[in-house]
């Protein structure tokens, strides 16, 4: 999670869309905050009076192997600019 905000700020500089991985089960709350710090969420924190799409950040949460109350504060939070794809086992 070190770099995470950085990434976030070079990938919307660039206009560049992420591929996000959030696996670890005691993770999610750190990558929802650092993308609601980063304004990468709507409705909630910093950025949340302009959408997301409009401020080019843009990606898939992809391989999520979370929780279903995660995976819908993802989806909730995240909405179009975010996805979400999943692992089916």
């Amino acid at each position: 999670m070190k770099h995470f905000p950085r990434l976030l700020a070079l990938a919307e500089t660039h206009d560049l869309p992420l591929f996000l991985h959030s696996r670890h089960p005691d993770a999610h709350r750190d990558f929802v905050k650092t993308l609601e710090q980063a304004g990468w969420t709507r409705g909630r924190g910093v950025g949340a009076s302009v959408t997301s799409v409009e401020k080019g950040r843009r990606g898939v949460v992809h391989s999520f192997t979370g929780t279903k109350e995660e995976m819908e504060e993802l989806v909730s939070r995240a909405r179009q600019n975010l996805p979400l794809s999943y692992h089916a086992h």
